[in-house]
């Protein structure tokens, strides 16, 4: 499995900096919805279910739904420097000319 397996509760109880990977992943999946990214209804129904009540609920097909999804966004690279970025930077990557976000700050 390629996402953390946690329900509402944990990511209620963390801390909101943006510093563990369940808030990383929860983020990434509200961003794909709120944007409505998802290529197919399966997805967005998946991701409808981690957003009411995380991962930990997830069906056997939703998971694997969910992995295709991941698979789609991971091993991207920054235009610039080549590093592989992470989920949470998936959405400055396509507001920022595809780079990441020490590249973007550079040069500003």
């Amino acid at each position: 499995m390629n996402y953390p397996t946690y329900t509402i509760n944990d990511l209620n109880t963390l801390p909101k900096d943006g510093s563990s990977e369940i808030e990383e992943f929860h983020n990434f999946i509200a961003d794909l919805f709120e944007k409505e990214l998802f290529a197919f209804p399966s997805e967005n129904k998946a991701a409808q279910r981690i957003l009411a009540h995380g991962t930990s609920t997830l069906t056997s097909d939703e998971s694997e739904t969910i992995e295709a999804l991941i698979s789609r966004y991971t091993g991207i690279e920054c235009n610039q420097c080549g590093l592989e970025v992470s989920l949470s930077e998936i959405p400055l990557l396509r507001n920022n000319d595809g780079l990441c976000r020490y590249c973007g700050q550079e040069g500003k």
